[in-house]
């Protein structure tokens, strides 16, 4: 189908234009300020992961940041625990998402409970949903054993743990909110606010929200992009995707809901008027420094098309193996991908690290880019606490 519809074809240049407008990184403050302004990014970006790795922040709170100038963590509490207009569940990874989108979960939950309903004990359900009934919202932590044994890693997790994830997953329990970063689950019904749509959609509906969603997130995306972004659920699930994503981009193009163009040899796809939002004249360029699981680098083939910058998050790699280091800001300027920093919040000395900054090899580092850079650095220092800077000289 998409081959029949006549294609415009664009540079990278505007390609990469495309995405970093719709999410919000080419202007100062796209999304305004305050919690609604958090909630707009959470919406347009379908979804903002959560991470554990605090080196410098979590990357949910970075992401956010990124994007809203005077954000704060009580912000995104708020939207979660009184607000109720987002939910944590799990998307490309476990995430931070839009309950208006609530429905389109459905089919996960629905597909986990199915595909992995043995993997539950009955009766420890049946006991840790009571408990809930009766005791109100838990922690894993309430559920310890007697004898106060506790066990790490997700495969060791002790029985009562193990149950509440599942039956989260499977969508009969929800995170009501977040203690110290753990999670704090209660039963579906009392969280759920009752005018929240729970219509199950139908396969076809859910394919075609994935792909919308990907394309509203990225901007703008390939098919691989796509399919890609939605690997790990059909993973969940233990259900291949791939062939109902394809299916649904053909027909949101038929359809007129998605934009086929032609960049650098490949089809992506844009939100129709997409092209016709971007500004005439852009900003000055400001420096921003990108969580790894920021929505412009997470999909490393993505980066590499758009921007020609080959990034790998290397806090996975073995130590001997890595070119930059633990965990790798990529650094935005502009439209541009300029550099790499390795750094740390040492937040107990109010000290903020960079262990190393590496700039990609067509860039010249003159006095502008140098100010920028340290401008931005100790923007960034700040932000997380710290008072002291200890850097390398640039040059």
């Amino acid at each position: 189908m998409v081959d029949s519809v006549r294609m415009r074809e664009i540079s990278i240049r505007d390609a990469r234009r495309v995405g970093l407008h719709r999410q919000g990184l080419l202007k100062r403050e796209s999304f305004g300020r305050g919690k609604q302004a958090v909630a707009r990014v959470i919406t347009r970006l379908g979804y903002v992961q959560i991470d554990t790795i605090s080196v410098v922040d979590r990357a949910h709170h970075h992401v956010l940041k990124t994007r809203v100038r005077d954000y704060s963590e009580q912000m995104l509490d708020d939207l979660v625990r009184r607000d109720k207009t987002v939910f944590e569940y799990w998307s490309h990874a476990a995430a931070y998402l839009p309950l208006s989108e609530y429905r389109f979960y459905l089919p996960m939950m629905d597909r986990f409970q199915r595909s992995r309903g043995e993997e539950l004990d009955g009766k420890l359900a049946k006991d840790v949903i009571a408990r809930l009934r009766n005791e109100g919202p838990l922690q894993a932590k309430d559920f310890q054993s007697s004898d106060g044994s506790r066990s790490d890693g997700w495969w060791d997790w002790k029985p009562a743990k193990h149950a509440l994830e599942h039956l989260f997953l499977a969508g009969r329990l929800m995170i009501a909110r977040r203690e110290g970063f753990q999670k704090v689950y209660d039963l579906t019904e009392n969280v759920l606010p009752g005018e929240i749509d729970t219509t199950m959609p139908t396969a076809e509906e859910w394919h075609r929200y994935l792909a919308i969603r990907v394309v509203r997130g990225y901007g703008i995306a390939t098919a691989t992009n796509i399919t890609s972004a939605c690997r790990t659920v059909g993973q969940l699930v233990k259900q291949p995707l791939r062939e109902g994503i394809l299916a649904a981009i053909d027909q949101l193009v038929s359809e007129g809901h998605l934009t086929p163009a032609m960049c650098g040899g490949q089809t992506w796809y844009i939100l129709p008027g997409a092209l016709d939002e971007l500004p005439s004249r852009l900003p000055p360029r400001e420096i921003r420094f990108l969580s790894p699981f920021d929505h412009a680098v997470i999909d490393r083939r993505r980066t590499l098309d758009l921007f020609g910058f080959d990034y790998q998050i290397e806090c996975y790699v073995p130590e001997a193996k890595r070119r930059y280091g633990y965990y790798c800001l990529p650094i935005l300027w502009g439209d541009e991908l300029i550099a790499r920093m390795d750094a740390k919040a040492v937040r107990a000395d109010a000290r903020f690290e960079v262990r190393g900054l590496f700039l990609e090899p067509h860039v010249t580092l003159d006095d502008r880019l140098e100010e920028a850079l340290t401008d931005g650095i100790e923007r960034l220092a700040h932000a997380h606490g710290c008072t002291v800077v200890e850097m390398p000289v640039l040059r």
